[in-house]
């Protein structure tokens, strides 16, 4: 798919970036992200509620991602594409809850021809 119709199929907003790999020297980015079903347009009573995802951006040309990040803390706050780069806006949860005070935000931004989405079983 490309970055349009990930965006446009796949809201993002309180799902979780678990780890971030880069492969390939660069032209292949994954992430794992905790993803939220329950924000999704086709979501009923009943689906699973949050579940891991493997998002694999491929022939990936240009790309930003935040350093001495702990992946375990990184929520997505909002995603949206500009031109072929999809860009996520990101924002520490750990930090606010730990002191009431929005968190840190960070953005992440790969720029690819082509975007794989895979649900993981968890099993």
């Amino acid at each position: 798919m490309t970055a349009h119709d990930f965006v446009k199929n796949y809201y993002m907003h309180d799902s979780s970036i678990d780890n971030v790999e880069v492969l390939d020297n660069g032209r292949t980015i994954v992430l794992w992200v905790d993803f939220s079903y329950w924000m999704q347009e086709e979501y009923k009573d009943g689906d699973p509620e949050n579940g891991t995802i493997k998002i694999t951006f491929y022939d990936v040309s240009d790309y930003t991602i935040p350093e001495n990040v702990n992946w375990d803390e990184i929520g997505v706050f909002s995603s949206y594409v500009s031109g072929e780069t999809v860009i996520f806006n990101l924002e520490n949860d750990m930090a606010y809850l730990r002191s009431g005070v929005v968190g840190d935000f960070l953005e992440l931004s790969i720029c690819s021809n082509r975007i794989l989405v895979e649900a993981v079983d968890p099993t």
